[in-house]
């Protein structure tokens, strides 16, 4: 089992360079996904990080309903584009 303990490091790493570059750069179409699958995997490591992964959970969550309330927004009032 100690093999695997570091199975999980890289794509962390990953998904942490992935949500640096969306929000330096307002990319955020991807952003709850990746909040999601960090989350995921911080559940399947040796050792479970729960609260980790339920503030991601909670992230991808709040930045979903705020999407989702801005594009109704918009819906409303075309002219402000």
């Amino acid at each position: 089992m100690a093999a695997f303990a570091g199975i999980f490091v890289q794509p962390l790493y990953m998904l942490a360079e992935a949500l640096a570059a969306s929000q330096k750069n307002g990319w955020r179409l991807w952003e709850p996904e990746l909040y999601r699958v960090k989350g995921e995997l911080l559940l399947r490591q040796t050792v479970p990080d729960a609260h980790e992964a339920e503030t991601c959970f909670r992230q991808a969550l709040e930045i979903t309903r705020w999407k989702r309330n801005k594009k109704v927004a918009v819906h409303r009032c075309p002219e402000h584009l």
